[in-house]
């Protein structure tokens, strides 16, 4: 089997009730972050973070589903931090401190 460089991606869903009373649902493909990226993010959360969780995400997202994303966060930015609080939960950020 050949080896190749593209990187595993993992599902991450998201779904809430908008304002209208509409479902909003979506699935997201992202590869796992690096530890350089989770701290980056988390030193730029103090200041703004949904652009901090927005900037760690959209290079995880497949190329594929990048623009599509970028549109949902744009409309909906409560996404990028559903998904960014998923991602600490992934790499053990949740259960520090327990």
């Amino acid at each position: 089997m050949e080896k190749t460089n593209k990187p595993n991606l993992y599902p991450f869903d998201y779904e809430f009730t908008n304002f209208a009373g509409e479902l909003v649902s979506g699935t997201v493909n992202l590869r796992e972050p690096t530890p350089q990226e989770l701290s980056l993010c988390t030193k730029k959360m103090t200041k703004d973070p949904v652009v901090a969780f927005k900037n760690m995400i959209l290079p995880l997202v497949a190329e594929s589903e990048r623009e599509s994303f970028k549109e949902s966060v744009a409309r909906y930015p409560g996404i990028a931090t559903a998904i960014g609080g998923e991602i600490y939960k992934r790499t053990g950020f949740e259960s520090l401190g327990n």
